[in-house]
């Protein structure tokens, strides 16, 4: 049986897109997979929109924000806004990240003493959050993609990622 030069070539390029793509992300466009919640997002540029929003609308946040009660936060949002952009960044790779895209969050802070010890745990560590001041920054989040009118299945599949790291914050 001979097989068609052109049929050769489709599945040639077929296989060498699903490997620059990656195969999930492929499979989910050919319908044959559910696609991720990152795809489902929109991709990065829709989470990094997200993500600039929810990121402005915690600095005037009365229960996190730049008048919080918590005086580090306050802090935070009084003295370090410098670090915004490159906060903003790192949420949206860690979103992306967690949503099944094809980035990977780095931590920029690791623990000096356990490697086991989870980088949200470090990074959030100096700012002793609260579960009052966790569970409003989620509700801002809400707040956020709703305002983005993002589907109440990826909204409440975001949401819950987010809750699921409530004890690596929360201190």
């Amino acid at each position: 049986m001979v097989v068609p030069v052109a049929v050769i070539i489709v599945i040639i390029l077929i296989v060498i897109y699903m490997f620059r793509k990656g195969i999930r992300t492929t499979l989910g466009y050919m319908g044959i997979m559910r696609p991720t919640l990152y795809e489902r997002l929109g991709g990065v540029y829709a989470i990094a929109g997200v993500i600039n929003h929810f990121s402005d609308a915690l600095i005037s946040n009365p229960i996190v924000g730049k008048d919080s009660p918590n005086e580090k936060l306050r802090d935070w949002h009084r003295n370090q806004l410098t670090r915004l952009p490159g906060l903003k960044f790192m949420r949206t790779l860690w979103v992306c990240d967690q949503a099944g895209g094809p980035y990977s969050f780095i931590p920029t802070v690791k623990s000096p003493l356990c490697p086991f010890t989870s980088a949200l745990t470090v990074a959030h560590s100096n700012l002793g959050i609260s579960v009052v001041e966790f569970d409003e920054v989620a509700n801002e989040l809400e707040r956020t993609l709703d305002n983005f009118n993002v589907p109440m299945d990826e909204k409440r599949e975001l949401l819950s990622i987010f809750a699921s790291h409530k004890g690596h914050i929360v201190h």
